[in-house]
C-alpha cells in the first residue's frame, strides 16, 4: 500500500514539474508582420522586403506577410525594381523573442521621387489594416 501511494505522489510531482516547465518555456523567435495597404500611388509596383541584406518577401498591394525571426538587431528596409539599393530609409529594431512587431510599408510621394520605408505600428493600429489585406503566404523571393 505504501508503494502505491509513493508511486502516485511521485507521478503527481513529475507531471506538475513537466507542466510548469512547459508553461514557462518562451518562444525562440519573434513574429514580424509586414503590412502593405498602400492606395493608388505605387500600387502597381511590388515591394521587396529586406532584412539586413536579404530579400525575404516580394509584396503587392493590399497584402501582409508573417515572418518568424530569431532575436537580434536587424535593419528592415524596402526596395523596388527602380530603387534596388534603398538603404537610407532603413528601420533598425532590436527584435526580442516572444514579441510581435507590426511594420507598415509606407510610400510618400515627393516632387520627382517616391520614398518608401517601414513604420512600426501598434497592434491596435495594425488590426484594421490586416482586416483589409490578404495574407501572402508564399511571398519569398524567387
Amino acid at each position: 500500500m505504501k508503494k502505491a501511494i509513493a508511486f502516485i505522489v511521485a507521478g503527481i510531482l513529475i507531471s506538475s514539474t513537466i507542466v510548469a516547465q512547459a508553461d514557462t518555456a518562451k518562444p525562440a523567435t519573434a513574429k514580424v508582420y509586414f503590412i502593405r495597404e498602400t492606395g493608388f500611388v505605387g500600387s502597381l509596383i511590388n515591394f521587396r522586403a529586406k532584412i539586413n541584406d536579404s530579400v525575404v518577401c516580394k509584396m503587392s498591394n493590399k497584402r501582409y506577410s508573417i515572418h518568424d525571426i530569431a532575436p537580434g538587431n536587424y535593419t528592415f528596409y524596402l526596395t523596388t525594381w527602380d530603387m534596388p539599393k534603398n538603404k537610407k530609409n532603413g528601420l533598425e529594431l532590436e527584435v526580442e523573442a516572444g514579441k510581435t512587431y507590426y511594420l507598415r510599408m509606407v510610400i510618400k510621394q515627393k516632387f520627382f521621387e517616391n520614398i518608401i520605408y517601414y513604420q512600426e505600428i501598434t497592434e491596435n493600429s495594425a488590426a484594421p489594416l490586416l482586416a483589409k489585406c490578404k495574407l501572402e503566404e508564399n511571398c519569398g523571393a524567387d
